[in-house]
């Protein structure tokens, strides 16, 4: 058996090892339910039992057997491997991982030596059966349980997960443009959704910067996600002088007299003007800035996701994208547009390119 130290320190009296029976196992050796359920590790395996037994019972129906690892989760794949035999008398193999990276790569390895055509995967809405149970939440899990979708390998996507996916989709907020821009947003259906690549583009000396800088100013306030600029044109004195004095309807750089500039700046108007521009209420930035422009394509990378996992920005407006590209060999530009729209989809992002385009 198993000692555990709390929080987590554990040792073996006798042998338990990969060559051992699972967790539990022994409890099930007459069963006759076709569905077993391979928790995380002993005390999910407990919690999964306790949840699934009441319900079973509820019901006038046998105990839904469950076992676990003795061995952790990461190397649960080999225990399970030397009970394939017994595994295989089920008709339907439910895991129940743990919902965090360590926890989703255990079933790759698992589902790799468990009977073909037989596994199925629990998504439970919090971290393991354990905090379900803690908090009260046995509906959840046995919901979780029933709704368990048939295992495909990873980054593939079973038709039978589609219309929950629609539904996921559906309810997800979309960006909304000025109002000036509303013709547009009625073709869009509403607005910008997450998870795209939106490119604005016209020559130079258009008024391209006025569009982009009015939809950057609009989405500070309106968009339902937070937004990230990558600025390649002016530093963020330059960017934030821009904004305000699209907010407050008068150019800042045609004050021709430093003196006059500052004490309007300090004045009590601006000053409000500023805080109701670059903060929310509680004080919290309203937006994110990269204003670096000397750097390599793989800086710039670790910079914009600097904004999106740190910062939580959703909406990344990259201003001009030349700037970043025009210097690059063909292949370099292409592997940064590959990294956008991977970005798109692990991230759900979406970015707004502001590009130049030729006269011609």
């Amino acid at each position: 058996y198993k000692v555990r130290h709390h929080p987590k320190r554990f040792e073996a009296i006798g042998e338990s090892g990969k060559d051992c029976e699972l967790f539990m196992q022994f409890a099930f050796k007459n069963s006759t339910e076709q569905r077993v359920v391979i928790a995380a590790g002993e005390v999910d395996a407990l919690s999964c039992y306790q949840m699934l037994y009441d319900y079973q019972k509820s019901k006038g129906y046998e105990p839904v057997p469950v076992v676990s690892a003795t061995i952790g989760e990461s190397g649960s794949h080999r225990q399970l491997q030397a009970q394939y035999e017994w595994l295989n008398r089920f008709t339907k193999i439910i895991i129940c991982a743990d919902q965090d990276k360590a926890g989703q790569e255990a079933v790759e390895k698992m589902a790799k030596v468990l009977p073909k055509g037989k596994v199925f995967v629990m998504s439970l809405p919090m971290k393991d059966a354990n905090e379900l149970l803690c908090a009260g939440k046995e509906k959840l899990f046995i919901n979780a349980f029933f709704q368990a979708s048939a295992y495909v390998p990873s980054g593939i996507v079973g038709s039978d997960q589609l219309l929950d996916k629609i539904k996921e989709a559906a309810v997800v907020p979309k960006i909304p443009l000025p109002p000036f821009m509303h013709k547009l947003q009625g073709l869009m259906a509403g607005g910008i959704p997450l998870g795209v690549t939106l490119c604005l583009g016209s020559a130079s000396g258009q008024g391209k910067s006025t569009f982009v800088e009015e939809i950057t100013h609009y989405m500070i306030f309106n968009s339902p996600h937070r937004v990230g600029v990558v600025s390649l044109e002016s530093d963020c004195a330059q960017y934030g002088t821009k904004l305000l004095s699209r907010h407050i309807g008068k150019k800042i750089d045609l004050i021709d007299n430093d003196e006059y500039k500052i004490d309007f700046l300090n004045s009590e108007e601006i000053t409000k003007k500023s805080e109701e521009l670059f903060k929310h209420p509680d004080g919290t930035p309203r937006f994110h800035l990269i204003e670096e422009r000397d750097v390599s394509l793989e800086s710039m990378k670790d910079l914009i996701m600097q904004l999106i996992v740190s910062c939580d920005c959703r909406v990344v407006i990259l201003d001009p994208l030349q700037d970043l590209l025009d210097a690059q060999p063909l292949d370099a530009q292409s592997g940064f547009m590959s990294w956008i729209k991977g970005m798109m989809k692990s991230h759900g992002v979406t970015f707004i390119l502001v590009n130049h385009l030729r006269k011609s």
